[in-house]
């Protein structure tokens, strides 16, 4: 069996991708395939400490660690080694995942994104404010908006299918009546004008040349010449996250919000809480005069 259609029996597309790509990091590190087979659990520490030489975020640490955890899975499954060398082989990094809610965007700074987007390109305008309703109305990830399919809207049920990542479960989400129109004339209208002869990509959402859109591409296009005249720049992750704070202020249930962000633990969701107190207390920590 080969090491994708073992990762696909087990993951999505999305999943098999990253987990592939680190993998083929781990392999090339150690010196290639006949290196790997035969890695000691020695050999992998050395890996994870060239890893930690790269400044890696924790995250982004444990999922490469958790990628060779697999591929080595794969080699035992498949009768290529009889142990696994490093199956206990667990990081004690604490992932930061504090939210600092006064830097979170204001509805209002939220609803004016929705009016940005503009292009004098065509085709341009359509596909750039499908994906900024994306991320404010949805609050999907970066990662989440290009691993989109055509597939996964359905305009007739006004709802949109968000696959299972590495960090969130998957979810079918309502879309509001805005984005049900803006949607429809993107797939009929200038999807078709982007790709024009290209080989059709399969994703929802593709450059101007027609191919799938990187995740850096949306970052420039929510800090257009617009924003940038205002000294503004919005973080598509400060968006998500403001996105759920606000539902939670809003008084959401909390387990339906965890439904909406996909996040796999309550935990996570809970995070994105904080009283007055707490609130108090950080804005004073960040602002003191005596700081």
């Amino acid at each position: 069996m080969e090491l994708t259609d073992y990762l696909r029996q087990k993951y999505s597309d999305r999943s098999t991708a990253g987990y592939r790509y680190g993998i083929e990091k781990y392999v090339a590190a150690v010196g290639g395939k006949a290196a790997a087979l035969t890695a000691d659990y020695a050999k992998i520490l050395a890996y994870v400490a060239k890893l930690r030489e790269e400044n890696r975020r924790v995250r982004t640490l444990k999922n490469y660690v958790f990628a060779v955890k697999i591929y080595y899975h794969f080699l035992r499954d498949t009768g290529q080694r009889d142990d696994h060398p490093c199956l206990r082989l667990r990081l004690r990094d604490a992932v930061d995942r504090s939210i600092r809610i006064d830097e979170l965007y204001t509805p209002e700074a939220l609803a004016g994104l929705l009016d940005g987007g503009g292009s004098k390109l065509a085709g341009l305008t359509g596909r750039n404010r499908v994906i900024i309703g994306l991320l404010v109305h949805q609050a999907l990830l970066v990662s989440e908006v290009v691993a989109l399919r055509v597939g996964d809207v359905n305009l007739k049920a006004g709802t949109i299918y968000v696959s299972e990542s590495v960090g969130n479960r998957a979810r079918t989400l309502p879309l509001v009546a805005a984005q049900i129109m803006a949607l429809h004339e993107y797939i009929e209208r200038d999807r078709p004008l982007l790709i024009g002869k290209h080989v059709e990509p399969g994703r929802l959402v593709v450059s101007r040349f027609g191919q799938p859109l990187h995740g850096h591409g949306i970052s420039r296009l929510i800090n257009g010449p617009k924003y940038s005249s205002e000294g503004k720049r919005f973080l598509p992750l400060r968006i998500r996250q403001s996105v759920i704070a606000h539902k939670l202020k809003a008084n959401h249930d909390l387990r339906a919000v965890q439904v909406f962000a996909g996040h796999r633990q309550i935990s996570s969701t809970e995070a994105y809480r904080q009283d007055d107190l707490e609130r108090l207390k950080t804005g004073i920590a960040r602002h003191h005069p005596l700081r």
